[in-house]
């Protein structure tokens, strides 16, 4: 679709040697922020931590869901703000704000507006007072903005679509102004009639991509928590896609796509050591060695279907991945032999017993299974990602991978390689998994 389409108008007149940062607001965040401005010119896009949205999110489901007081689930909000920011100058926004919040829940819940709309503009003003008291903190000048501001987002098939056109607009006409350090919310957009959305995960870098392609940033850097891709020094746009889909990853893949286009590199940096070089994304690796690196996820699980009826049989893999997406079950992986005679996915812990019931809902409403057909689940295991550009059309990878598990005595439950040859993942016990990372590890080094 047109709207789809990202803009990218080069004006020369408006380049910018800035760096456009992205991080969570906590208390390592905080203790950093002296060495994340470091003097330059800088665009800031902050984001509320987990914890803070779940105080958020009880709040407002005791205000209008239980009907009930919810000056203790607001009093618990203070106190959060208060532990991170001791400034006494500070106290009076955040108190002003939860208060304004909390009497704007209570005239919703008077005319009983629709839930969702209050809970997404309720999260769109935390995000906004994280920002604004992040600015407040910092010593030289600041400006804030509100990042919703900058987004304009529609649904799509119940999912939220950023108009790119509309949004590098917004950008452009936002940012013409000359404060040294600016201050940006981050997850959040709004309809143009107004409604706020949530950008989705990783909301807080898609907005710090963003901006940096209309601003022509010379690099972004997100800082994060997770040791998740630590020890790589750097990689590609497209090997970054690849380690950064398993859980926990510090970078979401998505936020890739903005800085990928416009070749505008992208530094993830462990926040705990903000100096630190991090790892750098860009077009071209510095990496030596066929493999850039190894990352795993464990707490999935395995599940396979095998059977004399998907022999041949036309529709099946369109019929089974049908009924799990129409139980909301993300697929992480997927393997079929070549027989045809077996089909194994990989999903997450919990979802396992939804997915297992809605195969089964196939099996019997559609009579696509027959009673040959066995559904097997194996709980417990960790997918294990090698990655490299430079594994493209090398003999001899996968044959060092599996001759390194062999001999670490690690059994491989299943595997597959994308057809890119950018990747290959491998299925092993959670028990094994931290093995099979090392042993592959020292196997390539």
């Amino acid at each position: 679709m047109e709207n789809r389409t990202f803009a990218f108008e080069l004006l020369i007149e408006t380049i910018h040697i800035m760096n456009i940062k992205s991080f969570t607001l906590n208390q390592a965040s905080l203790a950093a922020l002296t060495d994340i401005i470091d003097n330059d010119s800088s665009i800031l896009v902050v984001s509320p931590e987990s914890h803070l949205t779940r105080l958020f999110a009880a709040a407002i489901r005791c205000q209008l869901i239980d009907k009930g007081n919810p000056s203790l689930q607001y009093s618990e909000i203070c106190s959060y703000f208060g532990s991170l920011f001791d400034n006494p100058a500070a106290e009076p926004i955040y108190r002003t704000e939860v208060a304004s919040i909390a009497n704007y829940l209570e005239q919703g819940k008077l005319y009983q507006v629709v839930y969702d709309s209050l809970y997404d503009y309720v999260m769109a003003r935390c995000a906004a007072l994280c920002a604004q008291l992040v600015a407040f903190s910092i010593p030289t000048e600041a400006e804030f903005i509100d990042g919703a501001d900058l987004l304009v987002c529609h649904e799509e098939n119940k999912l939220t679509v950023v108009d790119w056109n509309e949004t590098a607009k917004r950008i452009k006409q936002r940012f013409n102004i000359a404060t040294s350090t600016i201050v940006v919310s981050g997850g959040y957009g709004r309809t143009l009639s107004g409604y706020n959305v949530a950008i989705g995960k990783g909301g807080a870098q898609l907005v710090a991509t963003s901006i940096a392609v209309e601003l022509i940033a010379k690099e972004v850097t997100v800082y994060s928590e997770s040791d998740g891709i630590q020890g790589i020094p750097s990689m590609t746009y497209t090997e970054a896609t690849q380690f950064c889909s398993v859980a926990g990853s510090p970078l979401e893949p998505a936020a890739l796509w903005p800085v990928l286009k416009a070749n505008i590199p992208l530094r993830v940096v462990n926040v705990h050591m903000p100096k630190s070089h991090g790892t750098l994304i860009s077009a071209h690796s510095e990496g030596k060695g066929n493999i850039t690196g190894v990352v795993s996820e464990s707490g999935l699980d395995l599940i396979t279907v095998a059977g004399t009826s998907l022999l041949g049989t036309v529709g099946i893999s369109s019929a089974l991945f049908g009924a799990l997406a129409h139980a909301g079950i993300n697929i992480r992986f997927i393997s079929q032999s070549s027989s045809e005679y077996s089909i194994s996915i990989l999903i997450r812990h919990d979802d396992a017993n939804n997915a297992l019931d809605a195969i089964r809902a196939l099996m019997s409403e559609n009579h696509l299974l027959t009673y040959d057909d066995v559904v097997y689940h194996e709980p417990g295991v960790s997918v294990i990602m090698v990655c490299g550009d430079r594994m493209q059309n090398v003999p001899g990878v996968s044959a060092t991978i599996y001759d390194s598990l062999r001999q670490a005595a690690i059994s491989v439950i299943a595997s597959a390689q994308g057809g890119e040859q950018l990747s290959i993942s491998i299925i092993v016990s959670d028990n094994d998994a931290q093995r099979a990372v090392d042993a592959i590890k020292k196997a390539v080094e």
